[in-house]
């Protein structure tokens, strides 16, 4: 019966959207009439939704004493949330809206080895397609702790994120531009400010499934690696 249900307000979600039309407020209005956004969008119960995650890295501040990293960077999420379509024609040809992410369900993606709480410095509108493909930038202070340096005074630091709550049955966490088994080279360092005392050698990025004793399900996370020089170190 609950499976029932779901299917029923689903469809019914996406047909409102389809026969109803008007201006672009109509649409905003035909959209989230029937949207739950502590709801999943999935096509089926038991499809996971499918999160690709970018990370573009704008500046760090590192204590090489202490370990203590801090970086500034714009984290983008897309995926797809099918209460979330419509039919351009009938809302004056508007392809795409943006709302406030407050009103979305957004994939919980947190750093787990975050030393103190990530601050969100800028939290722009989400961007919404007529085919439902959101994306989702935010820009965040994330801060963690490195590994003691090696001999040769290279700094190692990784980021680990991932869901707080959903599993990969239910949230798969994906890299852009990447195969989902494929070790990514870099991060995005397009709109980075170098340091005047820190040299960021290389960084890259890693998709992880793990298993754990205590469940059958699998558990998706990405790993970011940075590796950093303090300049006047030898």
């Amino acid at each position: 019966m609950a499976a029932w249900l779901w299917c029923f307000v689903s469809w019914s979600a996406v047909a409102v959207v389809l026969v109803q039309g008007g201006d672009i407020r109509s649409l905003y209005a035909d959209l989230f009439r029937n949207y739950f956004k502590d709801v999943r969008p999935s096509n089926t119960a038991s499809e996971p939704a499918e999160v690709t995650m970018s990370l573009g890295l704008r500046s760090i501040d590192f204590d090489p004493k202490k370990g203590a990293l801090k970086i500034n960077a714009l984290l983008k999420l897309t995926w797809i949330d099918y209460r979330l379509r419509w039919y351009p024609p009938s809302y004056k040809n508007a392809d795409t809206i943006y709302v406030n992410a407050d009103k979305l369900w957004l994939p919980d993606i947190v750093l787990y080895n975050a030393m103190a709480p990530t601050r969100d410095v800028v939290n722009a509108l989400a961007t919404v397609s007529h085919d439902g493909h959101v994306v989702y930038k935010s820009s965040k202070i994330y801060s963690a702790i490195c590994d003691a340096a090696s001999p040769s005074t290279v700094h190692q630091c990784n980021l680990k994120f991932g869901s707080w709550i959903y599993s990969g049955d239910e949230l798969d966490l994906v890299l852009d531009d990447m195969d989902k088994n494929q070790t990514f080279p870099y991060l995005d360092t397009t709109d980075y400010v170098e340091s005047h005392f820190l040299e960021l050698i290389s960084t890259n990025a890693t998709r992880v499934v793990m298993y754990y004793a205590c469940c059958p399900e699998p558990y998706v996370d990405v790993q970011h690696r940075l590796n950093l020089r303090v300049k006047d170190e030898k």
